[in-house]
């Protein structure tokens, strides 16, 4: 026991009970300063161009409080571990947080609740209530409660509550043990806000009440400002629930979804699907059991290409299943995770549970892929042998990508599971709690229509696949989204209302830089075709610039044509006006041959930033073309419109976007380091001063990096859409005459909360310090670097941090020199 107290102790102070007084970096920030920010980045599009922005401006103006928060952090059983039987003694625990600005005490009630739902026996009964004090559990003996000691900013107060079943509990009732009184009802969520103590209608002083007790000086190492909490005395409640007789269980998940069909021949399409699967960390079914690692389930593996009926092994694997859809063939897999090998079988499925353990599988497809009737993945991870099974663990993803071929219109089903036991008392697999989740849906899509004989088609698109399609499964919408280069603090400083100005040159520049687009066209016909190229105006006008130049080349540059866009229309305006036809690419070659091309747009001075410019370019075949290079929504030129009757058309978009990463700069005031994930507090932004904060209290900033371009259209496929790669933000809080970021000097920097996400997911290791490190309080500078990860369309690449306000009382006092006695006489 006494070993265990001095481990509990260590731990606790390692993890931050203990604080030691902060180093001075600055002058405390008197009532009124404005704490000044903007930040800037670098990206580039995937594509070769670099991208330089800047974000808004925030200013948060300092002010001249006490807060509590109740975490629940689950249960023990004293008797009997994880069994939480009838009769046995319980603890419930939590953290009580400091998420004040002040070090603080905790009135910890020597009472606590355990609800017992209406017209229900209680299931359990409370015993006492125990606080742990840096060296040992205390407990609360005095009606009154009694106060803890003092705890920092951000600090935690570790609080149980003991408790024993009742003999008579029913298994699966459930058991709420409750710290804390406010008004709200029994059937709150677990963590409820603190509110100020015995203000609000129906709200009291309660003798079950956990609250804070202003602390007016130094205690110990833990300094905190004097003077009452401006907010008064502040408490919260909080409940955690457990269920009678726990049982471990896992719980798989398993989804399907379809891909579009990609043409293969005339008559044939490959079309991919993906099966995704996941261990659950909780309990999906309401059911109160404890979930827990999948475990193996023993299935049949043999060995070869086509191994003989009974000379499968038993082998324990977790393994992911899925027919091949009736009327298709299995083709292909795509990339397979790792940790999983993908197995083969020719026996149809069959969803009777268990029935993997008799279907035999083989790691060697048959020499005949139409043999294949399922598809098998199972668990191997690093250094398991043939005959040992290792659970797959809880909160694993993987998704596992199968392509099929079929000749067939319509639309089919495949049936997968995903499929393994439940663990038995001592952890081992138990054959008799099988856990497996099955899924039976289409996962296909009718294919496409055969083309009819003769009838004459075409495909422009992007150059990797000419027969890309964009929204709506359109070959005719499908795209490629570049971004221009985009340099110099010319073109990327905000104004004061916070707008980016309009491209302007730079240098010596006499025009913007020019974005490349490499496409192909690709002839399914049955005869050699020659197919023509030409810009198209958009279908809205004023999606593109007037005066944006497009030149068109063939691959080897021997024919080049301009045009200028006039608003409405394309006029050819290159120098050789003698030319009267558009780019030919001669004699492209039957029965799937392409040919590329490129495409150079170059967008007039003065357009503005982050916007998508769409350039429509048209590939046709036959017609009479004569006179100017006018031809289907295009006018103009050196002559009338031309004449032109193409038999096929295929337009394919390319968009130049001017910088497609907006930097949003907000700001909000915390009281404490444990609200940085509180979505209720809204952020703030700016150019005018914005919110207040108390000295001591905190600033959080936050940096969004949006990806204007619009989300991925599921029917669109082969189209080339923008992820910002390598996206570095940078947050830089020195003053200077070319930065006017004050934050530095006002502020010190909070261990752990600078943290990169891609939507709500952190990204480890990649923010660094300005050549400091996370544990340095005079932290000055900000890098989060996104690399590898890319920015999707419409996805959100965020950078958080958090910085408390130097505050008189945590920085320490000058001490006075000594002065020697003057000599005597």
């Amino acid at each position: 026991m006494k070993y265990s107290r001095s481990l509990v102790a260590t731990l606790l102070m390692s993890g931050g009970l203990i604080n030691s007084i902060a180093p001075v970096f600055a002058d405390v920030p008197r009532a009124s300063t404005e704490i000044e920010n903007t930040a800037t980045a670098s990206y580039d599009d995937g594509n070769g161009a670099t991208v330089n922005t800047s974000s808004n401006t925030v200013k948060i103006t300092v002010a001249k409080v006490a807060g509590i928060l109740v975490n629940p952090t689950g249960f023990e059983d004293i008797t009997t571990a994880n069994a939480f039987k009838a009769g046995n003694d319980i603890y419930a625990n939590f953290d009580v947080i400091n998420t004040g600005n002040d070090g603080v005490k905790f009135n910890v009630p020597k009472l606590a609740t355990i609800v017992t739902p209406p017209n229900t026996t209680a299931p359990a009964t409370f015993t006492e209530t125990q606080y742990f004090d840096g060296t040992d559990w205390i407990t609360v003996t005095a009606t009154a409660g009694a106060p803890s000691q003092t705890i920092p900013v951000g600090g935690t107060l570790k609080v149980r509550v003991k408790a024993k079943i009742a003999g008579n509990a029913t298994v699966g009732s459930n058991i709420i043990v409750k710290l804390g009184q406010t008004v709200s009802p029994t059937t709150v969520a677990s963590v409820a806000p603190h509110i100020e103590r015995g203000v609000g209608v129906g709200e009291g002083v309660e003798g079950n009440d956990i609250f804070t007790v202003d602390v007016s000086a130094v205690d110990g190492t833990i300094v905190k400002l004097g003077g009452a909490a401006a907010n008064g005395i502040r408490e919260t409640s909080a409940q955690q629930t457990i269920k009678v007789e726990a049982i471990k269980q896992a719980f798989p998940i398993i989804g399907l979804a379809s891909g579009t069909p990609v043409p293969l021949t005339p008559t044939t399409d490959t079309i991919p699907y993906t099966v995704d699967i996941s261990v659950s960390p909780t309990d999906t079914t309401g059911s109160g059991k404890v979930a827990t690692a999948l475990s193996p389930t023993v299935i049949k593996l043999g060995t070869g290409a086509s191994p003989a009926a009974g000379s499968g092994v038993d082998t324990p694997r977790v393994i992911v299943t899925t027919s091949i859809p009736p009327n298709s063939t299995f083709a292909s897999l795509g990339t397979v995770p790792t940790d999983w090998t993908p197995v083969y079988s020719k026996t149809v499925y069959s969803a009777v549970p268990g029935a993997a353990a008799t279907v035999l599988w083989s790691t060697t497809p048959p020499a005949n892929l139409a043999d294949v009737k399922q598809v098998g993945f199972i668990y191997t991870p690093s250094g398991t042998t043939a005959t040992v099974g290792i659970a797959l663990p809880i909160n694993s993803t993987a998704s596992f990508p199968i392509n099929v071929t079929t000749d067939q219109l319509g639309t089919f089903n495949a049936v997968s599971a995903i499929i393994g036991t439940s663990p038995d008392a001592l952890g081992a697999p138990d054959p008799n709690k099988p856990a497996t989740a099955t899924e039976d849906d289409a996962v296909t899509t009718a294919r496409s229509a055969p083309v009819t004989p003769g009838t004459p088609i075409i495909f422009n698109g992007p150059v990797n696949d000419a027969q890309a399609k964009g929204p709506g499964g359109n070959n005719n919408t499908d795209f490629t989204n570049k971004s221009m280069a985009i340099s110099g603090t010319a073109n990327t400083t905000r104004n004061a209302a916070g707008n980016l100005p309009t491209l302007s040159l730079v240098g010596t520049a006499t025009t913007l830089p020019a974005v490349t687009f490499s496409n192909a066209v690709k002839n399914p016909n049955n005869a050699n075709t020659d197919i023509y190229l030409l810009p198209t105006a958009p279908a809205t006008a004023g999606d593109l610039p007037t005066g944006t130049k497009v030149t068109i080349k063939n691959s080897d540059g021997s024919q080049t044509r301009t045009y200028t866009y006039s608003g409405t229309a394309f006029a050819y305006t290159s120098s050789n006006t003698t030319i009267t036809t558009p780019i030919v690419l001669p004699s492209v070659a039957a029965n799937g041959g392409t040919a590329g091309y490129s495409v150079d747009v170059v967008l007039p001075v003065g357009s503005a930033q982050l916007v998508g410019s769409p350039v429509p370019i048209t590939a046709f075949i036959g017609g009479t073309i004569t006179n100017s290079m006018a031809v289907l929504p295009v006018t103009g030129g050196t002559g009338a419109t031309a004449t032109v009757a193409p038999t096929a058309t295929n337009t394919t978009i390319d968009r130049v976007y001017t910088g497609f990463i907006n930097l949003v700069k907000e700001v909000r005031a915390l009281d404490s380091v444990g609200q940085e994930d509180d979505t209720s507090i809204p952020y703030l932004t700016g150019t005018a001063s914005v919110g207040q904060v108390k000295p001591g209290k905190f600033i959080q900033y936050r940096i969004r990096a949006v990806n204007i371009v619009p989300e991925e259209d599921t029917t669109a496929t082969g189209s080339q859409t923008l992820k910002a790669q390598n996206l570095n933000v940078k947050e830089d809080g020195v003053f200077s005459v070319t930065n006017p970021n004050n934050w530095a000097a006002n502020t010190t920097h909070e261990t752990g909360t600078a943290k990169a996400r891609l939507g709500t997911t952190i990204l480890q290791g990649t923010v660094t310090f300005g050549g400091k490190t996370d544990s340095d309080a005079d932290v000055s500078r900000y890098d989060a670097n996104f690399a590898p990860t890319l920015i999707a369309p419409g996805e959100t690449g965020s950078f958080t941090f958090i910085r408390k306000v130097n505050a008189p009382g945590t920085l320490p006092q000058p001490v006075a020199p000594v002065v020697p006695a003057p000599p005597g006489p």
